[in-house]
């Protein structure tokens, strides 16, 4: 596991034990990841209280891909659900906004649950509250079509793509969609690369 764990957090779904921990200088062989210091999740069958033991322990997997989730903290909440939030962001890396004098934030609050023996993650509910307008866009986008216009709110985004469909949508995209954030879909093999 490296030279240190850190942010460890024991939690019950369901009755099962979910461990969650950040591990700092763990080998990849051990586990891949692409952030200095990954976020590490281990699910098991049960907890035995007598040995402080994760009883048939799952194999150790990233909670998190990607470069700079870390730090995620869990807990339950009073309705029994099971939250976490964690840091966006890393020590030890340079970041463009530490020349305006901030760095880092934290991450929507996440509901984690299991579901055909893995871990998955939600935004919780109660981020619907925060909706204020809501616009609605069905069929095909022509190339370049603007759905939004300029302005500096915040989104939530929900798409539902075909299966057997690849291609690209860009948000906040200059008029030349120079730049821009991608988000490339491809439903055929499964994948979703924000750039």
């Amino acid at each position: 596991m490296g030279f240190m764990v850190e942010c460890s957090y024991l939690v019950f779904i369901d009755e099962r034990p979910v461990l969650i921990f950040c591990p700092q200088g763990m080998e990849k062989t051990v586990a891949p990841y692409e952030n200095i210091y990954p976020n590490m999740v281990i699910i098991g069958d049960s907890f035995d209280v007598e040995n402080v033991k994760i009883v048939n322990p799952q194999t150790l997997q990233n909670l998190d891909d990607g470069f700079d989730v870390y730090a995620t903290q869990a807990f339950n909440a009073p309705d029994g659900r099971v939250l976490s939030v964690g840091w966006a962001g890393l020590p030890e890396l340079a970041y463009p906004t530490d020349a305006e004098g901030w760095a880092h934030c934290l991450s929507l609050v996440r509901e984690l649950r299991i579901q055909d023996n893995r871990l998955y993650q939600q935004p919780v509910a109660e981020h619907q509250a925060l909706r204020q307008t809501q616009t609605s866009v069905q069929g095909t986008l022509a190339a370049r079509q603007a759905v939004v216009a300029n302005t500096t709110n915040c989104y939530e985004f929900e798409v539902n793509l075909p299966a057997d469909s690849q291609g690209t949508l860009s948000f906040f995209a200059d008029e030349q969609n120079n730049h821009k954030l991608a988000l490339h879909f491809d439903t055929k093999n499964g994948k979703i690369i924000l750039d």
